[in-house]
């Protein structure tokens, strides 16, 4: 008896160049012995098995996929691949494939101030099998361009390059172009990448700053008045940002709210901003008015929050030469738990210290019938003097506590026989 090999199984891709296209495919062990796959793949430039090295149980089935990466456009790309099982057999797969023109990137947005420039990075990666030059060309808005005179760019296949073009906008709007990136190579005219930029030309007012002042657990509100070459509609958006590697940046952004004065006049806007901060703290940012198809409009504003009075006294009496502790529950005020420190100001006496120096406070729910999720503050007071006080403070990012403790101290009288 003559038994004829079966022909192998064709699977067939298309993908655009630079996207990986995937088949699955399963293989059967029905000996009484785990096997070892032996994979045979000729092509591992476009094509890929896995897992590569894997075993089948005994009477037990397994998937692998076969996946093809593209390293041409319009011309097929073939693989004869085999998935041996010494005593089950062979599973041959003619594999062919096929690259499509590259899609476009994601957008890449950026922003600059009327006036300046700044440089947008492209991430370039040649998914050619074959060292190519680069040829670059935007089309759409002319605040974007090329750099002048650059030297050619070649990328040996598989590398990736930063590419840049600059942003020069000369009026406030939202900017749209495209970066087209082609070989020079004859081979591959055909083949091109293309990168959408998204460009916001700001207008940021440098002579106008503006300052709030506030205490701690207050509030305090201002209408400002920003000059602008075009002014904002129902659709526009304010937002603060805080400068880099600002201190209580959280709770500086978290303290402010705006509204927009619906009645602009002439060439300026108003908006109606309000602090209500929950510690002390000093801060600088932006404040953003951003409007679509227009621009945005950027001033500094500078707030400084004084500390508020102490939340409460804290009284202990001791004895001098001796330690007196109490003890309270602290919660969180706002809803989830925030990372504390706790300590005495450097004006207070040696005579007061604080534990824990350092935990979590937990929020308090309402309806909650124990307090086992407070965290204990303890306050200990060795006195040396008859009377002592000092500042106790409790701070998270976004919350203080101040605590005045007052301690009385009576001196021990031994008696002589």
């Amino acid at each position: 008896m003559t038994v004829d090999e079966a022909p192998p199984e064709n699977i067939e891709f298309d993908s655009p160049l630079g996207v990986v296209s995937t088949a699955h495919v399963r293989l059967f062990n029905n000996s009484s012995k785990e096997e070892k796959v032996v994979v045979n793949n000729p092509n591992k430039l476009n094509f890929a098995v896995s897992p590569p090295n894997c075993s089948i149980a005994p009477l037990s089935d397994a998937v692998f996929k076969i996946e093809y990466t593209p390293t041409t456009v319009g011309v097929k790309q073939e693989n004869l691949i085999a998935l041996t099982l010494p005593n089950n057999g062979v599973w041959r797969y003619l594999c062919t494939g096929e690259g499509t023109a590259p899609l476009p990137a994601e957008a890449v947005s950026c922003s600059c101030d009327v006036g300046s420039s700044s440089v947008v990075p492209i991430e370039f990666k040649n998914t050619l099998e074959t060292e190519i030059t680069l040829y670059l060309a935007v089309t759409g808005d002319g605040a974007f361009q090329l750099p002048e005179s650059a030297p050619p760019v070649k990328v040996p296949p598989g590398a990736t390059t930063t590419l840049s073009v600059a942003f020069s906008p000369r009026d406030v709007g939202s900017k749209k172009a495209t970066v087209e990136v082609s070989p020079r190579e004859k081979a591959h005219k055909s083949v091109v990448w293309r990168f959408p930029l998204i460009g916001i030309a700001q207008w940021r007012e440098a002579t106008q700053v503006f300052r709030l002042k506030c205490t701690a657990r207050a509030q305090a509100s201002e209408t400002i008045h920003i000059r602008s070459p075009f002014l904002p509609n129902k659709s526009s958006v304010i937002t603060f940002q805080p400068d880099e590697k600002q201190r209580f940046s959280s709770a500086l952004s978290s303290s402010l709210s705006y509204t927009l004065d619906p009645e602009p006049t002439g060439d300026e806007f108003r908006v109606n901003v309000k602090l209500s901060p929950l510690r002390p703290f000093s801060g600088v940012g932006n404040l953003i008015v951003s409007t679509p198809n227009e621009g945005t409009v950027s001033c500094r504003l500078f707030i400084d929050v004084t500390p508020a009075e102490p939340d409460d006294v804290i009284q202990i009496s001791g004895t001098i030469g001796q330690k007196s502790v109490v003890q309270f529950d602290l919660y969180n005020v706002l809803p989830f738990k925030s990372k504390f420190i706790a300590y005495f100001t450097e004006s207070s006496p040696r005579e007061f210290s604080v534990t824990p120096i350092r935990g979590v406070l937990n929020p308090f729910n309402a309806g909650q019938r124990s307090a086992s999720s407070a965290t204990k503050i303890s306050v200990e007071y060795f006195p040396r003097a008859a009377r002592s006080e000092g500042l106790l403070v409790v701070d998270t990012e976004e919350m203080q506590w101040s605590f005045r403790v007052v301690g009385k101290a009576e001196q021990v009288v031994k008696r002589k026989n």
